[in-house]
C-alpha cells in the first residue's frame, strides 16, 4: 500500500481519497495506482477509499509534506477542470460537503482543520484533483477526467521534486551560514 520513504530527506504523504465504484469518484484511487506502479522513493501512498477522510488522522505522524488526491465538486469549475493549490491559500476554490449527504462523517476540509488544532499539519499541504462529472456507482472515470489521472501523477512528481530541492537549498544556506 505505501511506496519506498527513502532517497530524499522529506517524506511526503499522498492521500487518495473517493469511490472507486463512483465514477470521476475513483480518480483518487486511479492516481494512487500510478503512483504505485511507479515506486517513487520518498513518497508514502495511503489510499483512504474505506477509511474515508476520518482515517487522515492515522498517517499524519511525521510527514512534512501532505498531497491530498481527490474528485473535487467545486461551484463555477467544468467537469475536467484541474485544481492544484496550497491548502492554506485563502483564495483556494471553494468544495462542495454537505455533510447531510456525506458518507465520510467529516469531511477532509474538517480533518485537516483538527489536524492543525492537534499541531498534527505538515509544513506543506496541497490539494490536487480534477472537477467531477459523474458520480455515479458503477461507472468508470469519464472521459472528461481521465486524462487528468497522467496530470496529476505528473504535478505529484513535481512537487516532491520541488521540496526536495528546498530542502536542499536550505541545508546548503545553513552549511554557509554556519562559517
Amino acid at each position: 500500500m505505501s511506496s519506498s520513504r527513502q532517497g530524499t530527506a522529506r517524506s511526503i504523504l499522498v492521500v487518495a481519497l473517493g469511490n472507486p465504484m463512483a465514477g470521476d469518484d475513483g480518480f483518487g484511487q486511479a492516481v494512487a495506482s500510478r503512483l504505485r506502479d511507479l515506486d517513487v522513493p520518498a513518497l508514502q501512498v495511503v489510499d483512504l477509499s474505506r477509511e474515508g477522510p476520518t482515517g487522515l488522522l492515522d498517517h499524519l505522524e511525521n510527514p512534512s509534506a501532505l498531497l491530498v488526491i481527490d474528485a473535487v465538486n467545486a461551484p463555477g469549475m467544468k467537469p475536467g477542470e484541474r485544481v492544484d493549490v496550497d491548502w492554506a491559500w485563502e483564495g483556494r476554490p471553494a468544495l462542495v460537503h454537505e455533510p447531510a449527504l456525506s458518507t465520510h462523517g467529516l469531511s477532509v476540509a474538517h480533518q485537516l482543520e483538527l489536524a492543525a488544532s492537534l499541531g498534527m499539519v505538515p509544513g506543506e499541504v496541497r490539494l490536487i484533483g480534477a472537477v467531477l462529472e459523474s458520480a455515479r456507482c458503477g461507472d468508470g472515470i469519464s472521459a472528461s477526467l481521465s486524462p487528468t489521472v497522467s496530470w496529476a501523477v505528473e504535478r505529484i512528481l513535481h512537487w516532491k521534486e520541488r521540496w526536495r530541492l528546498e530542502v536542499r537549498t536550505s541545508a546548503a544556506s545553513s552549511n554557509l551560514d554556519a562559517y
